[in-house]
């Protein structure tokens, strides 16, 4: 992802760009700033930070691993993040047949 970066870099022909990343977006600026391959004149994160919580790690990994191969119907993804967030409202039902690969 850093090397993506790199090159939409390069195409915008930016030698010191404004990152702005959201979630993994912001991983993947923060590694490029802090490995040296990109001398940006600033950073903002939004959804992430350089210093985790153990905590936080924990609940992320365990939503994620809840299902490693497949869901079998939007309802079922719709319910795992409702578990996941339940301050958000549930996104409404859609019909689907056959499995959904993740």
């Amino acid at each position: 992802m850093v090397f993506d970066l790199l090159c939409i870099l390069d195409a915008l022909d930016n030698q010191n760009p404004v990152l702005v990343g959201a979630s993994m977006g912001g991983g993947t600026s923060l590694l490029a700033i802090g490995e040296g391959h990109v001398d940006a004149s600033a950073l903002v994160l939004v959804d992430v930070t350089p210093h985790i919580e153990n905590e936080g790690v924990i609940k992320i990994r365990a939503f994620m691993n809840q299902k490693l191969d497949e869901f079998y119907s939007l309802d079922e993804v719709a319910d795992a993040i409702s578990s996941y967030q339940p301050h958000r409202k549930r996104p409404r039902s859609l019909d689907c047949h056959g499995p959904l690969r993740v």
